[in-house]
C-alpha cells in the first residue's frame, strides 16, 4: 500500500472518540509539515487508530515521516501535539504507547536548521535553494525555530502524560527517560521517577541507558541552579 492509497482508504473515516472531537476545527491545509500541506494529518491520525494492524503501523510511520521527519519538527507539529496528548490520555483506545512514542520523538526534535549549519558551504547551498524559490533563508530559519520551540513547549506543558511509560519494558522506558532529560526544569519531578525505574529495571543495558538520562538531568538542573544563583 502507498501513502496515497492509505489516505484514500481512511479519507472519510472519522473517529468519534472525545480525544479527537476538535480535530477538524484546525485548518490543516493552512499549516505545513515535511511534505507540504498537513491536510493528511487527520487522515493519518484516524488510520493510526485502525483495527487493521498493518494500516495502523503504516499510518504511525507516516506520522513520524511528516510531523517528525528525521528529527525535524514543523509548524504542523505544534498543532498536532495537543491531539497526540489527548490520545495518550484517552481510555477509548488501546495503543496509547504508540502515541507516547510519537510524542517522545517530537520532544527531542528541532526546527529545521535550529542548531545552525555545519559549514559556510552548507549555508550557502541552502541560501541558493531557498533564494530560487523567493524565500529568505534567515526568515525561514527564524520561522523554523519558532515552530520547533512551540512544539516542545506544548510537550513540556503535558510532559506528565509520559511518566507512566517509565514502567514499560523492552527499553521503551529508556526512550521515555531520554525525553524527560530534555526538560531539566522539571527535574524535581522526573529525577525520582527515573531513579525508581532504575531500581525496578533488571536489564543492565536498559539501566545504563536510564542512568545516562538521569545524569543528563542532574547536570542540567545543576547548571540551571548555578545560573540562577
Amino acid at each position: 500500500m502507498t501513502p496515497e492509497e492509505l489516505c484514500d482508504k481512511y479519507r472519510n473515516v472519522r473517529s468519534k472518540i472525545p480525544a479527537l472531537a476538535k480535530l477538524y476545527d484546525v485548518d490543516w491545509s493552512s499549516v505545513h509539515h515535511a511534505h507540504g500541506e498537513a491536510s493528511d494529518f487527520p487522515i493519518l491520525i484516524n488510520a493510526a487508530l485502525s483495527t487493521d494492524e498493518m494500516d495502523r503501523d503504516f499510518a504511525l510511520r507516516l506520522l513520524h515521516e511528516t510531523i517528525w521527519h528525521q528529527g525535524t519538527i514543523y509548524q504542523a507539529t505544534a498543532f498536532a501535539v495537543p491531539f497526540i496528548v489527548d490520545l495518550i490520555r484517552s481510555p477509548d483506545i488501546n495503543n496509547q504507547a504508540d502515541f507516547a512514542n510519537l510524542l517522545s520523538s517530537i520532544a527531542q526534535g528541532q526546527g529545521a536548521f535550529e542548531d545552525g549549519f555545519r559549514s559556510k558551504e552548507e549555508e550557502q547551498k541552502w541560501r541558493e535553494i531557498f533564494g530560487a524559490q523567493g524565500i529568505d533563508l534567515e526568515d525561514f530559519v527564524a520561522e523554523s525555530k519558532k515552530w520547533g520551540q512551540a512544539a516542545r513547549d506544548e510537550v513540556r506543558k503535558n510532559l506528565r502524560v509520559l511518566y507512566p511509560f517509565l514502567n514499560y519494558p523492552d527499553g521503551f522506558n529508556s526512550y521515555i527517560a531520554s525525553t524527560l532529560a530534555c526538560y531539566p526544569e522539571l527535574s524535581d519531578e522526573t529525577i525520582p521517577l527515573i531513579e525508581k525505574a532504575m531500581e525496578l529495571e533488571k536489564d543492565e543495558n536498559v539501566r545504563k541507558w536510564l542512568n545516562e538520562s538521569l545524569q543528563k538531568l542532574k547536570a542540567g538542573s545543576d547548571f540551571q541552579a548555578s545560573s540562577l544563583a
